[in-house]
């Protein structure tokens, strides 16, 4: 039998209607964001080891975890970072549709 091992979860939804990323660049620190590069935002976190892109279309997507689990935590932490900001209203109730794609080496 074929050991599996999960090398990357990459996984993408809505967490709004759209983003400010203006705001939550300069109000949130770690954020990496260079308009004339890309027009999102990126978070890149240490522990779970993920990186979370915001789009200004309101969609997130995170990519570099081992375990749906991660994906969740990093989804939640950036939307509980925003909503600490006061854009709670840009926000929805938990995030939408979310959408996971595996790489997996055996």
């Amino acid at each position: 039998m074929t050991n599996i091992i999960v090398e990357n979860i990459i996984a993408n939804s809505m967490i709004a209607d759209e983003l400010d990323i203006h705001r939550i660049a300069e109000k949130i620190p770690g954020f990496m964001y260079d308009p004339t590069e890309f027009l999102g935002l990126t978070l890149k976190l240490d522990e779970p080891n993920v990186a979370v892109l915001l789009l200004p279309n309101g969609k997130v997507i995170c990519t570099g975890a081992k375990k749906i689990e991660d994906i969740e935590y990093s989804i939640k932490f950036v939307i509980n970072k925003i909503k600490g900001i006061g854009v709670k209203n840009q926000i929805k109730n938990g995030y939408r549709n979310p959408k996971h794609y595996c790489l997996f080496r055996s």
